[in-house]
């Protein structure tokens, strides 16, 4: 199933990620969050769900998505993010996108069980742990270092990049 759409922005993960993590009584940084939010949408992608239309840069730090960056900018690893982020609709009313575990659409069913997923796996891991998942071998991060490592900003890690590595890093995880 591909579904072509986008339904969310990165701030639907990220304070679907917030909540289950504050549920838990687990701090999260914007190192961390940043990291959560990255592998959660390479497990969509693996799933052939793009959760939003938003790029993901290559940064020192690895994979970044800059609204989130902007956002908690503030926070930092010794100052773990307190709130949630807010979003404006299309009528100018301010909301917290927010993906609701008791939502009836296939969609948000789907990538509630894929933040679910990650998070059992991942939230527990400190942000330096996470930040090595990133910068592994054949990453898609990877590719872009000597860039970023030089120097050049604003460099995009296509999507496709990110779905064809956890197309093979999750291969053996979730065999038909």
């Amino acid at each position: 199933m591909k579904i072509e759409n986008y339904k969310y922005n990165s701030f639907h993960i990220a304070n679907t990620i917030l909540a289950i993590a504050s549920n838990n009584n687990i701090k999260t940084d914007l190192l961390k969050l940043m990291k959560l939010s990255y592998i959660t949408v390479g497990y969509c992608l693996y799933f052939d769900f793009d959760p939003f239309i938003e790029d993901i840069q290559a940064w020192k730090l690895g994979p970044v998505i800059p609204s989130l960056w902007h956002e908690f900018k503030d926070f930092s690893l010794s100052n773990p993010i307190t709130r949630l982020a807010n979003d404006m609709n299309s009528e100018g009313k301010i909301f917290t996108p927010i993906i609701d575990e008791n939502e009836k659409s296939n969609i948000d069913e789907l990538v509630y069980k894929i933040i679910i997923l990650v998070m059992n796996k991942y939230l527990n891991k400190n942000s330096w742990v996470l930040v090595d998942k990133t910068h592994q071998e054949l990453t898609p991060w990877q590719e872009y270092e000597k860039k970023v490592n030089k120097g050049e900003r604003n460099i995009i890690i296509p999507k496709e990049k990110i779905k064809k590595y956890y197309k093979n890093f999750l291969k053996d995880e979730f065999k038909d």
